[in-house]
């Protein structure tokens, strides 16, 4: 079975290791994923956060697939000031051979700017 472009998203904490900053109590991150399925989407998609020393805390969105032709599209519409940060349209045939997982730009939160009620 050939490998899809899924995009989901998950809500991650940070791990002993991690390269998230300190200050951030968590992040939500874009996860791409290049797999056969959603299922193994989503398995592959938590090893490369665990990879990452992130710890996942929750599902935001589920694995859906991204059409591979739709993709300068997709980053057009939804990353316009960071489409430079990712594999162009073009590329995407050899990554979809190497089931490749990557993360768009993470969104932390900063504890000390909560509000409290």
């Amino acid at each position: 079975m050939a490998n899809k472009l899924f995009e989901m998203w998950a809500k991650v904490k940070r791990d002993k290791g991690s390269d998230m900053p300190s200050y951030m109590a968590a992040a939500l991150v874009p996860i791409y994923i290049m797999a056969p399925d959603d299922k193994s989407a989503l398995k592959d998609a938590k090893a490369a956060l665990t990879d990452s020393q992130f710890l996942l805390d929750e599902i935001e969105a589920p694995p859906r697939e991204i059409p591979v032709n739709m993709w300068t599209a997709y980053l057009a519409r939804v990353w316009p000031d960071h489409g430079g940060g990712f594999p162009k349209e073009a590329e995407l045939p050899k990554l979809l051979e190497q089931k490749r997982v990557f993360f768009g730009p993470i969104a932390g939160t900063d504890p000390a700017k909560r509000r409290k009620h």
